[in-house]
């Protein structure tokens, strides 16, 4: 955004360090706590651009509120957020495979075949994103539309779901081949991201190393959608 806005001033706030070494001069990244460095900008920003982290935070609404508050009178928030479940070609729910309510709760290596075959035939995508899903998202949150009414002053623009394909154009997708390619990096990237997560929560490595192989299969050969939300607001 910034290479090609050279006009504008672009700042990047993240929790986990970025590195960006071609980036231009009009561009700047802080690492930090949303809920620290966000007041610093109060009334600052013409357009924030806001994806994958009202769900994460413990208290969505207070966040949404701050984003408000960081914009000048006239600005656009782009608030963007996925949803943990998954569709297959046909545009069906996958069912994902969960070990942890399978017959084989042991993720042993020497029992890694045990629970392959229990896996049934379920989706250990849809598994992944699932766990992740449960143990990452607030209590407290709720889908991104509500969040933006919940603060006086928000006029909403634009509202939609979509379906985004993963490594395929999707059937009747606007923009799906594009839209396949970048999720099929994001979601490799995700897997290999969230492995310290799984460990911090109880998964072994030989675990993850039997996951990691299924979902690395799937992405590559099946024909997936995952679910997006996306709202365009001005203070």
């Amino acid at each position: 955004m910034a290479k090609t806005f050279a006009q504008a001033q672009v700042v990047g706030l993240d929790l986990n360090a970025q590195k960006f070494s071609d980036a231009p001069n009009n561009f700047r990244f802080i690492q930090g706590d949303l809920s620290f460095t966000l007041p610093q900008f109060a009334g600052q920003a013409d357009i924030i651009h806001c994806r994958c982290v009202a769900q994460h935070v413990k208290d969505p609404q207070a966040l949404v509120h701050q984003l408000y508050k960081s914009l000048r009178p006239g600005g656009l928030l782009l608030l963007a957020d996925g949803d943990w479940i998954v569709y297959d070609q046909h545009k069906k729910l996958v069912e994902p495979f969960k070990w942890w309510e399978s017959n084989t709760t042991s993720s042993k290596s020497g029992e890694s075949i045990a629970l392959e075959e229990d896996s049934r035939g379920r989706s250990w995508y849809a598994g992944w994103l699932n766990f992740f899903g449960n143990l990452t998202r607030s209590k407290d949150y709720r889908p991104i539309e509500e969040l933006v009414k919940g603060i006086e002053g928000w006029m909403i623009l634009d509202s939609r779901r979509y379906l985004s394909p993963i490594n395929w154009p999707g059937d009747g997708i606007e923009n799906g081949e594009d839209l396949g390619k970048v999720l099929n990096i994001n979601q490799r990237n995700f897997f290999l991201g969230a492995k310290e997560i799984a460990l911090h929560a109880g998964l072994s490595r030989e675990m993850i190393e039997i996951w990691g192989r299924h979902y690395e299969a799937e992405v590559e050969s099946g024909h997936f959608y995952n679910v997006w939300y996306y709202v365009t607001a001005q203070k």
